[in-house]
């Protein structure tokens, strides 16, 4: 997921200040990804062992909120102290001030919903969007007239730290995540025992194909959209009874596609 990806990071203090209408920082980075991984490496930051960030959320993936102990100059200052200098080559501050009184554009503005932990959201091919996941069967296709909903809910991690006041993570791409259906969306036979876990089927040919099961399977969330899941007809997979569908695969050495949340 390339190109440019810009986020407004408004300073919104507890209590009102002169200057809060005048904070309009905008970010522009190199994807979203970049982007949800600069939140979260925010949420954890300290300065002289103090946290940065005193207050930080977001009420959209390009809309966030902060309040800082350095108060609107804390963006500036986080790339002036170069705080967070492991971004340094995917964003940048477009304005040199907080209180510039004019905005740029937004490119690529977002629709739908932030990627949160926990969240449920419906999948689809980000070069034909009109390629949905669709769960039949326990077996998972593409469709254009049907579509299945996951729940998408990250593990414990040794990054589950974060500022008071803050809920379900952004999901990143170095995340270990369970997918699992959301019932009302597949049909009953294909969630029977209990098979509601995206998984990989274990065959002895290695049909690599995605399916049901009842145990979670642990997914690196960025494998799970970027190039390492594609599709095969099923009737070129042996293991498949010859079932002339889409049936998505994956595909430990690339020969995936892109695929986004929705």
């Amino acid at each position: 997921m390339s190109g440019l990806y810009s986020v407004v990071f408004k300073w919104a203090p507890a209590t009102y200040h002169d200057n809060e209408i005048l904070s309009r920082n905008v970010l522009c980075f190199s994807s979203r990804y970049d982007a949800d991984e600069f939140y979260r490496q925010l949420q954890t930051l300290k300065y002289n062992n103090a946290q940065f960030m005193t207050r930080l959320s977001r009420s959209s993936p390009q809309f966030w909120t902060y309040d800082s102990n350095h108060n609107g100059d804390a963006v500036y200052f986080l790339f002036k102290w170069q705080l967070m200098s492991n971004f340094k080559n995917v964003v940048t501050l477009l304005n040199n001030s907080s209180y510039q009184a004019y905005m740029y554009s937004l490119p690529n503005l977002v629709t739908g919903p932030d990627w949160l932990s926990g969240d449920t959201f419906f999948i689809r091919n980000r070069r034909q969007p009109n390629l949905y996941w669709w769960v039949h069967d326990t077996h998972i296709h593409t469709s254009e007239q049907r579509r299945t909903k996951f729940r998408i809910q990250k593990t414990p991690g040794h990054d589950d730290t974060t500022i008071a006041g803050s809920c379900k993570p952004v999901l990143i791409r170095k995340d270990h995540v369970h997918v699992g259906v959301v019932t009302e969306t597949v049909t009953s036979s294909a969630v029977t025992g209990g098979a509601q876990f995206v998984s990989i089927r274990d065959t002895k040919n290695k049909s690599n194909s995605l399916t049901l099961d009842n145990k979670p399977y642990l997914w690196i969330f960025g494998e799970l959209l970027q190039q390492k899941v594609g599709v095969r007809w099923g009737d070129e997979i042996p293991e498949e009874k010859g079932q002339m569908k889409p049936l998505l695969v994956f595909m430990p050495n690339d020969g995936g596609d892109e695929w986004e949340l929705c």
